[in-house]
């Protein structure tokens, strides 16, 4: 297997917690990357809505950021500065948003992360931490501003939600002719970055 993937549901601590380091022990000992995917409802407040849609709107984003917060501010980038772990299928745009408010509590309250040396959004840019984007998502060029480029990963999700091949077939082609963005960037999600999180080998 080229790696392991973690459910954000159900979890009792969040993912920078001590508990989780035997596994992240293995990943490094075995060179796998690890990926956080999916949701729950459970505990978010959820309940409130009516619909699933608006349940599907927060329930990816929330609990994405509910543990991407606490592996960074708990430390496990200092503990494990060479795992690569993935944030999947939540887009991209909570990233610069949380990169910047981490800064700010960060710079209030540096003795509640004391593994930290440096803000937290040193960490994201330095360490091998990934993100799945939405190809057609507006901040996307802003995102990779940040120091992101080479760790935005293309997000297939084939075979799921999608009635037809054909609808899928549509999203490389319309990313490529997209305006605002370099033809290195376009590359890097498409393939590059995806090569390197999960260390393949295909030719160059």
């Amino acid at each position: 297997m080229v790696g392991g993937v973690i459910p954000a549901a159900g979890l009792p601590r969040g993912l920078g917690h001590p508990m989780y380091d035997p596994l992240y022990e293995a990943a490094v000992r075995l060179n796998v990357p690890l990926a956080v995917h999916g949701g729950s409802s459970a505990g978010l407040g959820l309940d409130l809505y009516d619909s699933f849609v608006k349940i599907l709107v927060m329930e990816h984003a929330v609990a994405q950021q509910i543990h991407f917060t606490s592996y960074v501010l708990d430390g496990a980038t200092v503990r494990f500065p060479t795992l690569r772990m993935a944030f999947l299928e939540a887009g991209v745009g909570w990233v610069p948003y949380l990169m910047e408010r981490l800064d700010e509590k960060f710079e209030k309250l540096p003795q509640q992360a004391p593994l930290l040396s440096q803000e937290p959004s040193h960490y994201v840019r330095t360490c091998p931490i990934y993100f799945s984007c939405e190809l057609e998502e507006k901040i996307l060029p802003y995102a990779i501003s940040l120091g992101l480029e080479k760790k935005i990963l293309y997000p297939s999700d084939y075979p799921h939600e999608r009635p037809t091949l054909e609808e899928f077939l549509e999203d490389v082609p319309r990313f490529r002719a997209r305006k605002g963005l370099s033809e290195q960037s376009k590359k890097l999600i498409l393939r590059d970055n995806c090569i390197d999180f999960y260390s393949l080998n295909p030719a160059r």
